[in-house]
């Protein structure tokens, strides 16, 4: 049977150990991640044959270890958080011409309904997405005018949503499944 000889550089990190933890809790203010580093640290250290020969220097180099692995743990968590918000924007992103669509199904039916000057600014406004300053300049009237024009066709077109969607506009029309009538242009 044969004993090998501890590593005194090993059984010195072994010794500080909680002292590494504290130094890396201080840091990440979260103690069980804390230790998973020291011991993922301690694990590199252990496969790895680059480290001090002495005992006495292996304290100071550790440390130099663990700040390097606190920053390579930094750069992956913001790395797992600005993909994570792509992959939210990417979602959201992909949802909304779905509901644009559903949401104006019935909306679209509508539009020829109302009158001309009212149908130019939902089309310009809620359907184009132009700002009411950019619809106004587009349509060739101020934006006070253009503010008053879509206040009426909102409220004009709402009040033929009601009256031909009935049950789905008191509840939402998000998930339309009527067939509105096809109602005829008013003569102005």
């Amino acid at each position: 049977m044969s004993h090998s000889k501890p590593d005194p550089v090993l059984s010195t990190l072994l010794g500080a150990r909680e002292q590494f933890v504290r130094f890396l809790t201080a840091r990440t203010r979260d103690r069980a991640e804390a230790e998973d580093l020291v011991q993922a640290s301690l694990l590199k250290v252990i496969q790895t044959s680059a480290k001090p020969d002495i005992a006495e220097s292996a304290v100071a180099w550790f440390y130099q270890v663990l700040r390097n692995a606190l920053a390579d743990h930094h750069r992956a968590s913001q790395s797992r958080l600005r993909a994570t918000e792509r992959h939210a924007r990417d979602l959201v992103e992909a949802e909304e011409p779905e509901l644009e669509r559903v949401a104006c199904q019935c909306i679209q039916a509508l539009l020829p309904t109302l009158k001309p000057a009212e149908a130019e600014a939902l089309e310009a406004i809620d359907l184009g997405g132009r700002t009411p300053a950019e619809a106004a300049a587009l349509l060739g009237v101020t934006p006070n005018a253009m503010s008053v024009r879509l206040h009426r066709a909102r409220r004009a077109l709402r009040e033929k949503v009601e009256r031909t969607c009935r049950t789905c506009a008191a509840h939402g029309c998000l998930d339309c499944r009527c067939r509105p009538a096809q109602a005829k242009p008013k003569n102005l």
